[in-house]
């Protein structure tokens, strides 16, 4: 089933009603985690606002766009921000987010 979409806010607002859209979102996401190690998609420091993505930190995702923010559809399927392959404050891990004591 392909989805006629003319704009990229339209297509957000129907990913989330379509299973098959969400399972290859999915297995693009799994592919990528497993050849880079991390994605933005899994930092707990990712939040989402509309169609784009941000660091709560305050670390451009993407630092050509004026916001310094990333395509929400682009961290769904994995891809990842070079700012955080080496970033010190990622955080894959609940209890590093919830600032809970690991153990």
């Amino acid at each position: 089933m392909q989805l006629k979409i003319k704009r990229r806010e339209d297509y957000l607002d129907n990913i989330w009603n379509n299973a098959r859209e969400l399972n290859i979102c999915e297995s693009e996401r799994d592919k990528r985690r497993a050849r880079n190690g991390r994605i933005t998609f899994d930092c707990f420091n990712t939040h989402s606002h509309l169609d784009r993505a941000y660091c709560t930190k305050g670390i451009p995702l993407n630092p050509q766009s004026n916001d310094g923010t990333m395509m929400l559809f682009s961290v769904l399927r994995g891809w990842c921000s070079g700012m955080c392959k080496d970033c010190k404050d990622y955080s894959d891990e609940v209890t590093k987010a919830g600032g809970g004591e690991a153990g």
